[in-house]
């Protein structure tokens, strides 16, 4: 767990909400990665034609499912993809919607991240996403995501989403909250607000309502 920060301490008293922070190392397409719910011996390796493999050891049938799932999975986060997304002026490239996302899911699957990527927003800086954690995850997901490099940096917050049949369902939101990210988000006119700190807190607030808007209820149940 880390502290909050500086930008963020004027403003403390007003974060109600309960963290648990979490930092993972990006993996590639085509690279050696460990599926959550394969045996833990079990390394996945993409290869060009899997079917005589699996036909030759049939006892290995489900695992080679899941290599193939964890793999899937990989090829998504990494392959290019088109975007309407202008980049955002006077910002690093690793912070542009395209690789802040590709980052992220990338992390998850690298370090086996208890999450699912359920959506991202980068209709604004900063970019923000929200994840589905199962309750039973709960416990190890703070643990997993401090000790994943790839996520250094970046923060979950727990926030509860009402849904339209009157459920409740927690989204867990990703951003960051280093200082120099907020400093650029919240400048107008290239000079700081009068009190950045509750400024910044107020951007945070709002893009965390933006990606929950997103959050589709229910998902599992349907």
């Amino acid at each position: 767990m880390r502290h909050a920060p500086a930008l963020f301490g004027a403003a403390a008293f007003l974060a109600g909400l309960a963290a648990a922070r979490v930092l993972g190392a990006p993996a590639r397409a085509r690279a050696s990665v460990v599926v959550p719910h394969a045996p833990a011996d079990l390394r996945c390796v993409d290869v060009a034609d899997p079917t005589a493999f699996v036909e030759d050891c049939p006892e290995t049938r489900d695992a080679a499912a899941a290599c193939d799932l964890g793999l899937a999975a990989v090829r998504l986060a990494t392959e290019g993809r088109p975007t309407t997304h202008m980049p955002f002026p006077d910002v690093p490239e690793g912070e542009q919607a395209g690789p802040w996302t590709d980052r992220l899911a990338e992390a998850l699957i690298a370090c086996a991240i208890p999450a699912t990527f359920e959506v991202s927003d980068c209709d604004e800086y900063p970019c923000a996403a929200a994840l589905r954690v199962d309750p039973p995850e709960q416990a190890r997901l703070g643990e997993a995501w401090s000790a994943c490099p790839g996520l250094a940096g970046l923060e979950v917050e727990s926030i509860e989403v009402h849904c339209p049949d009157g459920s409740t369902e927690v989204a867990h939101v990703v951003m960051s909250t280093a200082d120099e990210v907020w400093a650029r988000a919240v400048q107008v006119n290239g000079a700081l607000p009068p009190n950045p700190g509750v400024a910044a807190l107020l951007g945070w607030a709002r893009r965390a309502e933006s990606v929950t808007q997103m959050w589709e209820c229910n998902v599992h149940g349907r």
